[in-house]
């Protein structure tokens, strides 16, 4: 189903020392599942957000699963190195940045919170092109997201069949509890 999964991650807070990075969650699927490239890259500009979506929307990556591991408010993802009036990056801005192609038939995860709140999941399809989109729609906590992000993209890799997908999925008492959604065309 997938080659890969390239992941843009935030700044978690400089301060803070409980902080869960997700490139040990990466290195661990590409253990267990060899042959699959995790490509991690942290990320807190547009600017930086603008390079890596050039950079990866080539051919090379079209089989690539796209993961955020970032700050969010409701339906919005937030980039820590902007000013802070322009922090926030709506999922059409994010869409923008990436001319419109970036996500086209791809499968993108937001491990955020809220990111996927109401109707956002149809409108990013609708808007991105993406073939699936989920993440969540509640608060989450890091270490619960985290366990139901490697979840997620483990029965992405195990099973061929979108619908076994998202039965497994969003069956899990963890999923129900983070609000976990996955919408697909």
């Amino acid at each position: 189903m997938i080659k890969g999964i390239i992941c843009f991650e935030t700044e978690w807070g400089i301060r803070s020392k409980n902080v869960l990075n997700t490139e040990p969650l990466l290195m661990f699927l590409e253990a267990y599942y060899p042959g699959l490239d995790c490509i991690h890259r942290n990320i807190v500009t547009k600017d930086q957000l603008k390079y890596y979506f050039k950079q990866f929307g080539v051919k090379q990556y079209e089989d690539y699963a796209i993961y955020f591991s970032i700050h969010r408010n409701t339906g919005t993802i937030k980039l820590e190195g902007e000013p802070p009036k322009e922090q926030m990056l709506s999922l059409s801005d994010l869409v923008d940045l990436g001319k419109g192609t970036f996500f086209q038939d791809k499968i993108v995860h937001f491990s955020s919170c809220r990111t996927m709140i109401g109707t956002r999941v149809d409108n990013f399809l609708d808007i991105s092109g993406a073939k699936v989109v989920s993440g969540y729609s509640k608060y989450v906590d890091m270490t619960k997201s985290a366990i139901c992000d490697l979840t997620y993209f483990d029965t992405i890799l195990k099973m061929k069949q979108w619908a076994s997908v998202k039965k497994r999925i969003l069956g899990s008492d963890i999923a129900q509890e983070l609000g976990f959604k996955i919408g697909m065309k």
